[in-house]
C-alpha cells in the first residue's frame, strides 16, 4: 500500500521530500509512518528498478536468487532453502528469507 502511495504522489515527492509524504499518507491513510519509513520504501522502490523503469540493481546474491528461479526454490521451500544455503552466500538464513522476499514482493522472481 505504502509503495503505491509513493508511486503515485512520485512528483509530489520529488517536489516536497519525504517529511511532506509521510503526513500525507498518515492522514490519508490514519497511518503512522515515519518520514524514514517512506525514505526506505522509496530506496527498494528505486533498487528494484521500479520508481524510474530501469534494470534491477542486484546483488551478488540476488542475481544467484534470479537466476535459480522461485519454482527452485519454493519446491524445496523457502524457509528450508534458506537455511540449507545460507552458510554458501556467508548470510544467515533470516537474512536470505527477506532478500527473497523483498524480490517476490517486487516482481524480480
Amino acid at each position: 500500500m505504502l509503495e503505491a502511495f509513493l508511486l503515485a504522489n512520485k512528483n509530489d515527492y520529488e517536489r516536497d521530500g519525504a517529511i511532506r509524504l509521510a503526513e500525507k499518507f498518515n492522514k490519508k491513510n490514519n497511518d503512522v509512518k515515519t518520514p524514514n519509513t517512506i525514505k526506505k520504501a522509496k530506496a527498494k522502490l528505486l533498487k528494484y528498478g521500479i520508481w524510474n523503469n530501469t534494470d534491477a540493481r542486484l546483488d551478488d546474491v540476488e542475481q544467484q536468487i534470479k537466476e535459480i528461479g522461485l519454482v527452485k526454490i519454493n519446491y524445496t521451500g523457502v524457509r528450508d532453502w534458506c537455511r540449507e544455503n545460507a552458510s554458501r552466500y556467508n548470510m544467515t538464513d533470516n537474512s536470505l528469507r527477506a532478500k527473497i522476499t523483498a524480490m517476490i514482493k517486487y516482481g524480480v522472481i
